[in-house]
């Protein structure tokens, strides 16, 4: 790859993670909302592979980027980053805190960058069709494993908790993806696949480094310097900056520049892959099976929204909870949307990847807007719902009957409909009504949105940027 190529697809995956990542602080969160980070990266570096097969197959890169940052979603960090940025409430806990907040970023974008580099070696025939079975039936074993092994005991009522543990009082599950991700590297040593382990190492660097230095620049970015002045001057003594969304910015962009900067320095790897790619095609053992496997990963990956379904029942409320302790729903969850999509994706199945990288990345932010309470204040948010259900249905069917969308298609999807979701629970009537009672429009807008008054036009810049870039990248 040439230092141009190599400049522009750094630069492009560094903007494209640090908005996404401050967007999954913003809308979805948790696993679901690391979708979006992850099916970017996964995007970008098959863009830029060069390869013809390649970009007509990127669903595959996509959803495998997706998939594989979902996992990462598992692992709380809020009070991990109270004992740095609060630490006169937890005297003795600042290098617990960063020490926390680097293994779990270390985790979360290690997991990434060695799937995202298995795909590109699976996709090259560089695997045995058992070697994806036996690893992604491996994996849910290994989380309850790693889980007992290092992040128990845990009973919050008596304050007994694990020895290695870097909260206050929460559950962590930081030990499920170390296990998982020792599962996933095992089966890339006995392929001898160093892609993955260059693009898994990689992001485990950047993914530590990554927490450190956004922490560190939320601390610096919302309180005064020694001088008493403060670094972003007026806006930020007048309470006009947000600090959090600034350290999720950097968080995305650490990592996205991490694991594209050795994707670029080591691309003779990829080379290697990609010749076996445009002489064989995209490996596929199940293609026999494709539309069998497709439409069970899809029919396994929609189990999750019958909990909207019991939830109703149960309360005649779909925004109702259906369990108390919110952890249950996670457990069973999580499975439905990393077990068969994971392995079909991992054994070239296009059509599970088209559905994953399209519906998917937009159903998990019309799920929680519709569902999540986001529509509280609306006089005819069951029409809304409706509505916002209706167009997650229109995109699905738009994939199967016209075989997918494009790159461009895609790339817009995952911009504008997500701050469309924000902006719908945000200037909801409710909240309408505080702008008006906190003032004349401006000053009303100013007070109700506070430090968010900078963050939202900030998004905008992102977006239109992405956009533009994308027209240059993808069109001409």
């Amino acid at each position: 790859m040439d230092w141009g190529t190599s400049l522009i697809t750094i630069a492009l995956t560094t903007l494209a993670l640090s908005y996404s990542w401050g967007m999954r602080g913003l809308v979805v969160g948790g696993e679901k909302g690391a979708m979006l980070p992850g099916a970017y990266l996964g995007l970008l570096l098959a863009w830029f592979s060069g390869s013809d097969v390649i970009r007509e197959n990127f669903w595959i890169f996509v959803a495998a980027g997706a998939l594989s940052m979902f996992f990462g979603g598992s692992e709380t960090y809020g009070q991990t980053l109270g004992f740095v940025i609060h630490p006169e409430r937890r005297l003795g806990g600042r290098m617990k805190g960063y020490t926390g907040v680097a293994l779990k970023g270390a985790l979360w974008f290690g997991l990434s960058g060695t799937v995202l580099g298995m795909t590109f070696s699976a996709a090259a025939g560089m695997y045995k069709w058992y070697d994806m079975v036996i690893m992604v039936l491996l994996i849910p074993i290994a989380q309850i494993v790693g889980v007992r092994l290092f992040n128990y005991p845990f009973d919050k009522k008596n304050g007994v908790f694990p020895t290695m543990y870097f909260s206050v009082d929460r559950r962590e599950e930081w030990g499920g993806n170390l296990a998982t991700i020792l599962v996933i590297v095992t089966f890339v040593c006995m392929r001898s696949d160093d892609l993955a382990l260059i693009l898994g190492f990689a992001g485990a660097g950047s993914g530590a480094l990554g927490w450190v230095i956004a922490l560190w620049l939320y601390k610096i970015s919302e309180r005064p310097l020694k001088n008493g002045k403060y670094l972003l001057g007026k806006a930020a003594r007048r309470g006009y900056v947000n600090g959090w969304k600034i350290m999720e910015y950097a968080l995305g962009a650490i990592g996205g520049f991490g694991i594209s900067l050795l994707y670029c320095l080591k691309f003779d790897s990829v080379e290697h892959r990609i010749a076996l790619i445009e002489k064989s095609g995209i490996w596929s053992p199940i293609a026999d099976l494709e539309p069998w496997i497709s439409v069970a990963a899809f029919a396994v990956l929609m189990l999750s929204v019958l909990q909207y379904v019991v939830a109703y029942i149960k309360t005649k409320n779909a925004e109702g909870k259906v369990f108390k302790d919110p952890y249950i729903l996670d457990s069973i969850e999580r499975p439905l949307y990393y077990l068969l999509p994971l392995m079909a994706v991992l054994l070239g199945s296009v059509n599970t990847a088209k559905v994953i990288s399209g519906f998917v990345i937009y159903w998990v932010v019309v799920e929680k807007t519709a569902f999540g309470g986001r529509l509280d204040g609306y006089k005819n948010k069951a029409k809304i719902r409706v509505i916002l259900i209706m167009s997650a249905v229109a995109i699905l069917a738009l994939q199967i009957f016209a075989g997918g969308f494009g790159v461009m298609s895609t790339w817009l999807l995952y911009g504008l409909p997500y701050l469309i979701m924000e902006f719908v629970y945000r200037f909801s009537p409710k909240n309408r009504e505080k702008i008006k009672t906190a003032g004349d429009r401006l000053r009303g807008l100013k007070t109700f949105l506070k430090e968010d008054i900078t963050v939202y036009p900030f998004f905008v810049l992102q977006i239109a940027a992405l956009y533009v870039c994308g027209i240059v990248v993808f069109c001409l």
